[in-house]
């Protein structure tokens, strides 16, 4: 795997079992390595911080056997993944942007104009490599976390709204949910500050799941029962009908939107919860990463269906206009004037609610492995 210095790197392709392209190995040249390594020391928020366990550099060692010469010699390597990009780093469509010179970036379009310089692949003489399990886990955990980051990117924002509420008997779940967030965003940041998770850390974030896991069962609960009620409300039209759901939305309609924005806020909470995780599996156990992922994966989706399963109020709402509109003009107006002021006044509740639909870039994973005095260092790359 030695290449020229004035090619700055060369690749190998690494499949899978079915030998579809997974992930590229580079390798940097010595003189490139130094300069990266070099720029880390300077300007340390630049270098990778999350520590990954050094077993994955020894299924790769024994893929492929001349990975430990080079990392010896002061090469450093780095592991990008997705087939997409794979294919797209091949034929030239994605490039590598480097900053400052020497910094490993993020992989762009070719025809971006943020790239500030491009590092140029000398396909490599080796044939493609069947990708080792624990470097596939990795690279997998790594894409599920940039994910994760994406659904919880407005948690402040929705905590923040949570705290104004003034609902005094929710005083004690209120407070509880926050400390609990506030304890696991402290986590998290602590993990990004020294990169590693410490048994400690652990100890902590097992009792934020316990709160959070505990008010999100209450929470489901309470907007299951307010659900079931709208169900049989609207069974029924007319005058009956319009009383009935009318009746339902003035009483219960603002405590029934914010346990919903509530449960919105815990849903969040617990999807960090599961990177959390995801990170102390890469940096103690990448065994189990993959069960990780399938948990934090079922979960989503369980939460995707609690959340589509939200009554509506908007819906609810347009079914008491609906029955007021079967009534003639004299029930309306003349027999029935106080179930129409009734449904009148629900255009004052406002449904704050709305499942937003978006298509964020898939998260690009990554992560680099070199020697030092140090000893090897195995790192995402973020």
């Amino acid at each position: 795997m030695e290449s020229e210095q004035s090619e700055g790197a060369r690749y190998i392709e690494l499949v899978g079992e079915n030998r579809q392209p997974e992930a590229i190995l580079i390798s940097y040249s010595r003189q490139w390595s130094k300069n990266i390594t070099d720029r880390w020391r300077q300007h340390s928020k630049e270098a990778p911080r999350g520590n990954l366990n050094t077993k994955v550099v020894d299924h790769f060692s024994k893929a492929i056997p001349v990975i430990s010469s080079s990392l010896q010699n002061g090469h450093l390597f780095q592991v990008v993944g997705t087939p997409t990009l794979v294919e797209g780093l091949k034929n030239g469509t994605y490039a590598l942007m480097q900053s400052g010179g020497a910094s490993l970036g993020t992989v762009v379009s070719s025809s971006s104009h943020q790239i500030v310089g491009q590092l140029r692949f000398a396909p490599s003489s080796i044939a493609p490599v069947v990708i080792p399990f624990v470097g596939w886990s990795i690279l997998n955990g790594i894409a599920g976390t940039l994910q994760l980051q994406r659904i919880n990117q407005k948690l402040d924002v929705m905590m923040r709204k949570i705290e104004r509420i003034e609902v005094r008997q929710e005083a004690e779940i209120l407070g509880r949910v926050v400390q609990a967030t506030k304890t696991l965003e402290d986590l998290l940041a602590e993990k990004d500050h020294t990169g590693i998770f410490t048994s400690l850390m652990m100890q902590r974030l097992a009792i934020v799941e316990q709160e959070i896991g505990a008010v999100l069962e209450r929470n489901r609960i309470l907007i299951g029962r307010f659900a079931e009620q709208a169900t049989a409300s609207c069974q029924h039209h007319g005058k009956y009908g319009a009383e009935k759901v009318a009746t339902l939305l003035n009483e219960e309609a603002p405590t029934v939107i914010h346990d919903m924005q509530l449960l919105v806020g815990i849903i969040t909470a617990q999807s960090r919860i599961h990177e959390a995780y995801l990170y102390y599996a890469l940096q103690e156990n990448p065994n189990d990463v993959i069960r990780r992922m399938e948990k934090a994966q079922l979960r989503n989706k369980e939460f995707k269906s609690i959340i589509s399963s939200f009554p509506s109020i908007s819906e609810l709402r347009a079914h008491a206009e609906q029955c007021m509109n079967e009534m003639n003009w004299f029930e309306r107006n003349i027999f029935n004037r106080g179930t129409q002021q009734k449904v009148q006044e629900l255009a004052n509740i406002q449904d704050p609610y709305a499942l937003q639909q978006n298509s964020p870039l898939a998260g690009i994973p990554s992560y680099c492995f070199w020697q030092d005095e140090d000893g090897l260092n195995v790192r995402i790359n973020r």
